[in-house]
């Protein structure tokens, strides 16, 4: 498991954390009652100077509902989010009943779609923040990525990465706890620009790598005619 610390000066302790694309957290890791499947669990601890307050942030991606009855949502690793200061998820859901399937190429992905209603577990746990950037995001077009965003809004819990609009999209989430204010971004590289919020499309909020290269010179030359 990929661990990350940052350099400590004598005035102040250090940042963790830890991610293997399961859950982060504080414990252990902690299998769920279906066996294919293991919600791994390890501690990210925000630790600023001594004389300032310690957040825990619980962090996880990937999460949707399926077809599952919705009081066991999270129900192998409610106990771990309890225990943090903040939870936050990333989204792979969209929750609507409009929209258009952009692949009628392909099967459906029925589950990206779900009815708003599933929203309702992400309060039950409850969430303090989400991200809605996925590359499923505009896997029904722009009418579902704006009742997503409309249904959680109803729920209570800010959300990030996605918009009816690019301004939007890129707008952060802050939360404060212990004095602290800590602001959540939600940003995708893995997506059609279909599926980009613009100025007056509803959408995710993209992030673009570009790889450039460039010709290594020597700094001297050799003549070898004589």
């Amino acid at each position: 498991m990929p661990r990350a610390r940052s350099n400590t000066t004598r005035n102040s302790k250090a940042f963790r954390f830890s991610t293997d694309g399961g859950w982060i957290g504080a414990g252990r890791p902690v299998t769920s009652r279906n066996r294919n499947r293991t919600a791994h669990v390890d501690e990210t601890v925000v630790m600023m100077s001594q004389d300032q307050a310690l957040v825990t942030i619980a962090a996880g991606g990937d999460v949707g509902t399926g077809h599952n009855p919705p009081e066991i949502a999270f129900a192998s690793v409610r106990r771990v989010l309890s225990r943090a200061d903040i939870r936050f998820a990333q989204v792979e859901r969209l929750y609507s009943e409009r929209g258009t399937y952009q692949w009628q190429s392909l099967a459906r992905n029925l589950e990206v779609r779900q009815p708003p209603q599933q929203a309702e577990v992400f309060r039950g746990v409850p969430f303090d923040v989400l991200s809605l950037a996925s590359n499923h995001t505009g896997d029904w077009g722009p009418e579902a990525v704006e009742d997503t965003v409309d249904t959680f809004r109803r729920l209570g819990i800010p959300t990030v990465g996605a918009g009816r609009n690019i301004a939007e999209a890129r707008r952060p989430a802050i939360i404060e706890r212990q004095g602290l204010r800590i602001a959540f971004l939600g940003y995708c590289s893995v997506l059609l620009p279909q599926y980009w919020a613009d100025d007056e499309r509803a959408g995710c909020a993209p992030m673009r790598a570009h790889t450039l290269y460039c010709h290594r010179r020597s700094d001297s030359r050799v003549n070898w005619s004589g």
